[in-house]
Parts: structure tokens; C-alpha cells; sequence
């Protein structure tokens, strides 16, 4: 397992993953997120006709489970 605990050593670099909005933008260039809005703390996706309205962590699940998908898609033989 890969440890994500900050270290203190010179020159190491820890990264915790990518960040909500990096995974936003990737689904978007993708064209597997055709828009995104922020109202009121809360954001609203659009994949393909419909819309989802979300908080920060359902965003992230879903987000995460359109590029799974899209990479289970690309990989079938």
C-alpha cells in the first residue's frame, strides 16, 4: 500500500491525487461531460441529456465512475 502521509524529506513530493476539478476537466475533454455549473455551493453536470445536481463527494463518484467506464468501453475487445 502506498503511503500518503506528508513527509518532511528534501526533495520528495507527495501527491494525493487529483483534485475534484482536474477529474471535471478530464471527463470534459473527453466529451464525457457536456457541461458544468456551480450554484450555490452545489454542481450540476450534464452527461449526455440529463442533469445531475451534487455536492462536492457525489461529484467525485461520478466523475470517477464516468472514466472507469469510458476506460472499461475502450478496452473491450
Amino acid at each position: 500500500m502506498i503511503s500518503t502521509k506528508p513527509t518532511s524529506e528534501p526533495g520528495v513530493v507527495t501527491y494525493d491525487g487529483p483534485t475534484l476539478d482536474e477529474l471535471l476537466q478530464l471527463c470534459t475533454n473527453l466529451d464525457l461531460i457536456s457541461d458544468i455549473r456551480h450554484v450555490s455551493g452545489r454542481i450540476k453536470i450534464r452527461v449526455q441529456d440529463e442533469y445531475f445536481d451534487l455536492n462536492n463527494r457525489e461529484a467525485g463518484i461520478l466523475v470517477r465512475g464516468l472514466l472507469l467506464g469510458s476506460f472499461a468501453l475502450s478496452t473491450k475487445v
